[in-house]
Parts: structure tokens; sequence; C-alpha cells
């Protein structure tokens, strides 16, 4: 089941149709979302995955429905997508008594590289998100979940490279490594010539290649993605 408890994203991520959107963040009354969890609840749904872009945009508001996820504890799998570095001390010691099974985190990493990050307006606090995923690896039960996105601008093979070396290194569950699109209405797409980009012009619009990254050198690194799929995976 996918679910929604806020909408709209605190970041500004050039290539996200969430970008696209002059609403602020709007947030569920809480007493409707408990309401609406026990009936999943009731139901026994396997996998129920929050949709809000960034779960923990409000710190507080994640851990109170955390807790009441924890005070349930039923069968189903909970999944969120949530920002690394916004988590704190309180979280890490509210997160530590999740048990297995029941939490799923995605984490979107992106890149390493901190001329890319601010270029493509995500937050370049990277030691702090990186020392943070360490934590939860280490420190809790919670499945981790992490991507990575080849052929953003200023991010050529060598950068690549160092990012891909520095997230598989946190021994994350799960290694996703995904491939830049070029999604209509998005200032990635209105900046494609910018970063002399060519892309596929069917859905999902993914990109060949860029100013920074040959067209062999994003093939190579779909063999990679296979092997990641297939092997560590």
């Amino acid at each position: 089941v996918y679910y929604e408890s806020s909408r709209g994203c605190p970041r500004n991520c050039s290539y996200c149709l969430s970008s696209t959107s002059k609403e602020a963040l709007q947030y569920r009354k809480l007493d409707d979302v408990y309401e609406e969890l026990a009936f999943f609840l009731r139901k026994r749904v396997d996998v129920l995955k929050f949709v809000d872009r960034t779960f923990n945009a409000d710190p507080a508001r994640a851990r109170a429905i955390w807790s009441y996820l924890l005070e349930q504890r039923g069968n189903t799998l909970f999944h969120f997508e949530i920002q690394a570095d916004f988590l704190g001390e309180a979280d890490f010691e509210l997160l530590g008594s999740v048990p297995s099974g029941l939490f799923r985190f995605e984490i979107g990493i992106q890149s390493c590289n901190e001329e890319t990050l601010a270029e493509v307006g995500r937050s370049r606090k990277i030691e702090k998100l990186l020392s943070n995923v360490r934590r939860l690896v280490a420190e809790t039960s919670v499945e981790i979940h992490v991507d990575l996105i080849a052929g953003l601008p200023g991010e050529g093979l060598d950068s690549f490279r160092d990012s891909f070396d520095r997230v598989y290194r946190l021994g994350a569950h799960h290694f996703q490594l995904g491939f830049l699109k070029l999604l209509k209405g998005t200032r990635m797409r209105e900046r494609k010539d910018e970063y002399s980009m060519s892309a596929s012009p069917f859905p999902p619009y993914q990109v060949f290649e860029t100013s920074d990254m040959s067209y062999m050198e994003m093939v190579s690194l779909e063999s990679i993605e296979h092997l990641i799929e297939s092997i560590y995976n």
C-alpha cells in the first residue's frame, strides 16, 4: 500500500518533479494518520510505503509516527524516504529500539561531490549524511536502502567512482545505482543544453551522456548497475 501523510518537500532538487510545486509543505493531522495506520495494521498489510518526499522533514512529527508504530507491533513493514542528515540523537535513541523487519529507510545520497550537490540544489552536508547512515547500519535494525544517480552535472567518471566507493563502503542492505532522467517540467530538463545532455525522447527520458560523462562511460555504469542488482542486492 502507498500512503501519503504529508505533501511537498523541503528540498528543491532540480531533477525532481517535487521541485516544480509552489505549495508549502502540507501535513495531515496526526490523529487522522494514526487512525488510518491502525486500519492498515488490522488488515495485516504486508508493506506500507510512505510516499512523503522527505518523511522526517519535521523530525518531531516523524518520531511521533515512529513511536506510534512501535507501540502497535504489527506484522507490517513500513517504508520511509528520509533525509539522513536531519537525524539527531533523539532519533537514534528511538530507532535503536526498532525490531528487525518493522522499518525500512530509503536514503537518497545521489552524489558525494559537493559541487554537484550544490548545482542540483541538494544539501551539501554530505559528511553528516554518510556518518548518520553508518550509524543506522551499525546501531539499529532498520533496513537501509541507499541511492546514487549517475549523470548529474559536474560529476565525471572519476568523481562518480569516488561517490560509488564511499556509498558502497557504508554497508547498506540495498544499494540502488540509478541514472538521471530529464523529467518534463523540471529545471534540469530546461537546462539540458547548458550541461550538453542527450537523453531518450521516450519516458522515463534517461540521460545518455553529458559534458562530464561520455556515452560509453554511462554504458559501463549500466554494467555496474547489473552487477549491483544481481550480486550485492
